[in-house]
């Protein structure tokens, strides 16, 4: 148990305790207690097991790294690339041979400029008849005058078909009592026998 306080605001901001302690609250006070296998005051604590306390002031002792390692090397160490069948340089099968370097007729300027053929002056074809219409048409001459517009006969006035004057018929006289026929006589067949039998 550590008896002096903490002088921190709070245990998020206590970094005076021993790394091998916590910063805890006891009665609104921050204190430093040290971790369950430690013991001391919070600020120095000491492990059971450890037989001289732990004190972070103490420098570090210097960096010494582990024994260099030796370059890497393959296992079977292979021999430069070699292609497998060197093949001669390119010869092509007739080399090329340039032509003269020099024509044989040096260059002769041409003369100025003449046009290959004399032109005659333009000439415009053959002059055409200026325009002439088709044969004049008569002016526009109506068809035949139509007779003024005349309706088809008056027909006579609505008048009704004359039908035949009315006739009653004669009153409805019921039959008289029902009268049932005589019954026919069924029907019976001939039967032809024959003599021999």
């Amino acid at each position: 148990m550590c008896h002096e306080p903490c002088h921190q605001k709070s245990c998020e901001t206590a970094r005076n305790c021993s790394p091998y302690g916590v910063c805890t609250i006891l009665e609104n006070e921050y204190r430093c207690e040290c971790l369950p296998g430690f013991t001391g005051d919070g600020y120095v604590c000491e492990g059971e097991e450890l037989g001289t306390p732990y004190h972070p002031e103490d420098p570090e002792q210097p960096y010494q790294p582990e024994e260099p390692q030796e370059p890497y090397q393959p296992l079977d160490p292979q021999e430069p690339y070699q292609p497998l069948d060197p093949q001669d340089p390119y010869q092509p099968q007739d080399p090329y041979q340039p032509q003269d370097p020099y024509p044989q007729d040096p260059y002769q300027p041409q003369d100025p400029y003449q046009s290959l053929e004399p032109q005659e002056p333009y000439q415009p074809l053959e002059p055409q008849d200026p325009y002439q219409p088709l044969e004049p048409q008569d002016p526009y001459q109506p068809l035949e005058p139509q007779d003024p517009y005349q309706p088809l006969e008056p027909q006579d006035p609505y008048q009704p078909r004359p039908q035949d004057p009315y006739q009653p018929q004669p009153p409805y006289q019921p039959l008289g009592p029902y009268q049932p026929q005589e019954p026919e006589e069924p029907y019976h067949p001939v039967l032809f026998c024959n003599a021999g039998e």
